[in-house]
C-alpha cells in the first residue's frame, strides 16, 4: 500500500527554534512514549551500544540505556519541574546522528547500526511532540528518514535526513485521489499551525512526499 505525506525537516526545526523554548516533561512521558510508539525502540538492546567504537556515540547510548531524561537530553529546572530545552537537544541529537550516518557500518553492523538510528528518530519525535503539547498548538506528526528505508515508501526526501511528518500518512481512496491533508479544511489549519511555530511564516513549511511506488 502506498501513501502521500507532508514533510518537514527536522534539522531546520531546530535551526530556527530560539534558545529559550522549552517544554515541561519526565522519565515517566519518556516510557509512556516509549510503550505507545514501540516501532522506534522495540529492536533496542541494552547491551548492543557496546559495541560502538565511536566514544562520543557510545556515551549517548548510555546515557540513554539509563532512561533519566537530563541525561538524554538538554534540560532546565522551571518552577520546580524538569524541562526539555528543546533547541539545544535536538542539536545534541543531531551530533549523534550525524557521526551514525556518516560513519558507513561494516556488513554485521548494519542491523545495530539501523537500531541506533531508529532510536534517534523517535527521539527526535519525543521531543517535538512533547513541545507542541506543551504550548497546546499543531497537530499529530511523527519523524521518519530515507535511512535504510522507511516503511512509508515516502520520496522527496533528502538522504539521510530525518522528516517531520505531518499527521502519519494519507491513503489512497477509494475514489481514485490522495487523502491530501491541504485539501482536508479539518487538517489544514493544524498543519499550518504547526509549521508555523516550528519554521515560522518565512519557511517553504510542509512539503509533499510523493509515494514511491515499488514494482
Amino acid at each position: 500500500m502506498q501513501y502521500l505525506a507532508m514533510g518537514l525537516p527536522v534539522r531546520d526545526i531546530k535551526d530556527y527554534l530560539g534558545e529559550d523554548l522549552y517544554c515541561y516533561t519526565s522519565e515517566e512521558n519518556l516510557s509512556l512514549f516509549m510503550k505507545i510508539r514501540p516501532n522506534y525502540f522495540e529492536d533496542w538492546n541494552g547491551n548492543t551500544y557496546t559495541k560502538l567504537n565511536n566514544r562520543e556515540v557510545f556515551n549517548f547510548f548510555s546515557d540513554f540505556s539509563t532512561g533519566q531524561i537530563n541525561k538524554i537530553f538538554i534540560t532546565s529546572q522551571r518552577d520546580g519541574k524538569q524541562c526539555i530545552q528543546l533547541k539545544q537537544s535536538l542539536e545534541r541529537l543531531f551530533t549523534i546522528w550525524d557521526q551514525l550516518v556518516q560513519e558507513p557500518a561494516e556488513e554485521d553492523e548494519c542491523q545495530d547500526n539501523y537500531v541506533f538510528i531508529h532510536l534517534i528518530e523517535g527521539l527526535m519525535y519525543f521531543a517535538i511532540d512533547q513541545y507542541l503539547d506543551h504550548i497546546d498548538e499543531g497537530g499529530p506528526v511523527h519523524v521518519h528518514s530515507s535511512r535504510f528505508g522507511t516503511w512509508t515508501s515516502l520520496g522527496g526526501m533528502e538522504e539521510d535526513e530525518p522528516y517531520l511528518v505531518y499527521g502519519g500518512e494519507w491513503e489512497y481512496l477509494h475514489e481514485g485521489k490522495w487523502d491530501d491533508p491541504r485539501e482536508n479544511e479539518n487538517q489544514l489549519p493544524y498543519m499550518l499551525t504547526t509549521q508555523r511555530v516550528l519554521v515560522g511564516e518565512n519557511h517553504q513549511g510542509f512539503a509533499l512526499l510523493e509515494p514511491v511506488f515499488l514494482g
